[in-house]
């Protein structure tokens, strides 16, 4: 459900403001009653459904989607203020719900290159169709067999998806002496392979 915070707020009231000629005008889209601006306060989804009343919870949700992807839109303007080709990335977000994550269709215009969460939600093929050529990649690991990431590795090239990316916290490339363990020899190989 995103951000409620004071800040948020106060920003997603000017925007209705902007958006509807009149408190009353809202109040009665809404099925609500509130007296004064201050008090406009949209329900988390959970109290949405307990309301059936989804409208006020469906306009935070889309004022939010444009929050996101203005405050990305001013990341990467600071980084190219910095350097004029600097490039932003992100990982693990997933498949848009209704409830959360993003408006991947806005949001890829901001990045030069995505580890995605969700493997076999249809994430990458969503991220394929709106940006052909797109890098991405999906996240491997979290405790799976070593011959399972490299499967995953495989699978991905041949569907695309240049960019793995890996994590696990035991996932320790090197004994102590500095020698490459087994995880460590797995992945030597298998980059070699690629």
């Amino acid at each position: 459900d995103y951000c409620r915070s004071p800040h948020c707020l106060q920003a997603f009231r000017t925007w209705l403001q902007k958006k509807y000629p009149s408190l009353e005008r809202l109040n009665a889209l809404w099925k609500t009653s509130f007296s004064r601006w201050e008090e406009v306060v949209p329900p988390r989804l959970d109290e949405a459904k307990q309301q059936e009343n989804f409208a006020p919870w469906l306009e935070h949700r889309r004022f939010m989607l444009g929050a996101l992807d203005a405050g990305v839109e001013t990341v990467l303007q600071t980084v190219r203020d910095l350097d004029p080709q600097g490039k932003l990335a992100h990982s693990g977000q997933g498949l848009t719900r209704v409830n959360d994550c993003w408006d991947w269709r806005v949001m890829l215009r901001h990045y030069s290159l995505s580890g995605l969460y969700g493997r076999n939600s249809g994430l990458p093929d969503l991220v394929r169709t709106l940006q052909p050529g797109y890098p991405a990649g999906l996240w491997n690991g979290y405790g799976m067999p070593l011959e399972m990431i490299r499967s995953n590795c495989w699978n991905d090239l041949c569907n695309g998806l240049f960019a793995p990316a890996y994590w696990y916290d035991q996932y320790f490339y090197r004994r102590g002496d500095n020698r490459l363990n087994e995880t460590g020899l797995h992945q030597q190989k298998l980059i070699a392979e690629v």
